[in-house]
This record gives structure tokens, sequence and C-alpha cells, in this order.
């Protein structure tokens, strides 16, 4: 079974998109933060992360780069998400 990190500090979104991967077949695992999912991606090694871009403390690029710097994780998909309806935010 292929496992999904959602690093998501808004906790409806998070359950929503882990309720509805999980309905898909998926593992789900779930951080707050960026801290948490950094923590969590260096422990499990999941196949796929999924994060927020805005985030407090740590947002969605510097949880990346953080978990690109742990060498069993630079190979691990890593999709940024963001409801933001603007691309100047985004690269």
């Amino acid at each position: 079974m292929k496992t999904i990190l959602i690093i998501e500090d808004e906790k409806g979104l998070r359950d929503l998109l882990g309720k509805a991967l999980d309905h898909e077949g998926f593992q789900i695992l779930t951080a707050e933060n960026g801290k948490e999912g950094v923590k969590l991606a260096e422990e499990q090694h999941p196949d796929l992360i999924l994060s927020d871009i805005q985030m407090y403390p740590t947002n969605g690029y510097e949880t990346l780069e953080k978990i690109r710097k742990l060498p069993s994780n630079r190979s691990i998909p890593f999709i940024l998400m963001t409801a933001e309806p603007s691309f100047e935010g985004m690269r």
C-alpha cells in the first residue's frame, strides 16, 4: 500500500484530504505543520508528500527544502498546494 503524507495546517482540509485518499486505498500520514512533516518524512519515508504552501512557522517551500536535505527523502515526489487564486506566490 502506498503512503501519502499530508502537511496542512487547516484541520478541516487535512482531514478531508486524508479521508478522500484513504477511501482510494492509500495509507495516510498527517502533519499539522512543516516541522512535524519533516519529522514524519524522516521516520516514515512516504511515497508522496502533499504540502500546503502557506503555513506558519515553516511554509511549504521551507518544508520542501528541509525534506530534500535528508538523503533518504530526496526522491520522494512533493506536491505543493495552495488556495491562492493568483500565480504571483507560486514557483
